[in-house]
């Protein structure tokens, strides 16, 4: 997983641009607001069947880190942004919920990894759509037992590193 780690910090980085306001941490250029984690999951076409505005939503606010009494907090900005450990607890909770295909579904489309197959996969709507269907897991079951959330998880990190490839490309 550690191959990944520089492609989500640059991820986190451009999206988490705030105006960097000099003491004004709710526009910090360190942490991630709501709003800049949807242009992320917009632009990256993450919002799907699989992964919807509302397990968008969950998944912000599930990632934050929390403490049990938020009184003594001096700023309560870092209780409503993500820092990138916050980030990273996003994209693992996504990679566990989005449609991921199988070692063979992706050998049997003749591509590389996960992330090949599922932009293969967006440029047939139809198709797509049914193997979200198929393959999606709901939000309250457990992984299946020969799939570990790491397995999911380098996927997932696949389907992020060609889609910024895609969408740059498209600039």
């Amino acid at each position: 997983m550690l191959e990944f780690e520089p492609s989500l910090k640059a991820l986190f980085t451009v999206y988490a641009y705030g105006d960097g306001l000099q003491n004004d941490e709710v526009k910090s250029t360190s942490l991630m607001d709501y709003l800049e984690w949807r242009m992320l999951l917009r632009d990256l076409s993450l919002i799907q069947d699989d992964f919807r505005d509302r397990e968008a939503a969950l998944t912000f606010v599930w990632a934050r880190m929390r403490v049990a009494d938020e009184r003594p907090l001096k700023s309560r900005v870092k209780s409503t942004q993500l820092s990138f450990v916050d980030f990273l607890d996003c994209v693992v909770r996504m990679a566990k919920y989005k449609a991921m295909p199988s070692k063979e579904q992706i050998y049997d489309a003749g591509c590389e990894d996960a992330g090949e197959f599922i932009l293969m996969m967006r440029e047939k709507p139809t198709e797509y759509a049914k193997f979200i269907q198929e393959n999606m897991l709901p939000w309250d079951s457990a992984l299946p037992e020969d799939e570990g959330i790491h397995l999911r998880l380098v996927d997932f990190c696949y389907v992020l590193v060609r889609s910024v490839k895609t969408v740059l490309a498209d600039d």
